[in-house]
């Protein structure tokens, strides 16, 4: 199969955040890709925090991974997600926070939380 598409659960993640979140211009929007979970990732340029989501590869579920993405391509400390494939740290990977299949609004109200400084993400 050539062609592999942003999962459903993703697109919807992602739409519930463009309504959620107030100055878009902030924001910059990826790919994450990592093995069968292909999904998003968004950045906030103003705190450097990122946070990717998909659909749970063993699962109908919703996986979100929290981390900071403040470090260029050729820095040598360890980043929360590798800067091409935007695949989370072991540590960020440990850490994931899930939520059901239906609860994509739910997932994008955590990670505009999470963007917007709160310190603690968590699923409702």
């Amino acid at each position: 199969m050539l062609n592999r598409p942003i999962s459903k659960a993703a697109e919807r993640v992602l739409s519930y955040l463009d309504e959620l979140l107030a100055e878009p211009a902030h924001y910059r929007v990826e790919l994450y890709v990592n093995g069968r979970e292909r999904g998003y990732a968004v950045r906030c340029y103003e705190n450097s925090r990122k946070v990717a989501f998909a659909e749970h590869r063993n699962s109908d579920g919703i996986v979100v991974y929290f981390g900071v993405d403040d470090l260029g391509p050729n820095a040598e400390e360890e980043r929360d997600f590798a800067w091409d494939t935007n695949v989370p740290s072991e540590a960020v990977y440990e850490n994931a926070t899930f939520f059901n299949y239906g609860q994509a609004g739910q997932a994008a109200l955590a990670v505009q939380k999470y963007l917007e400084g709160e310190d603690e993400p968590s699923a409702n």
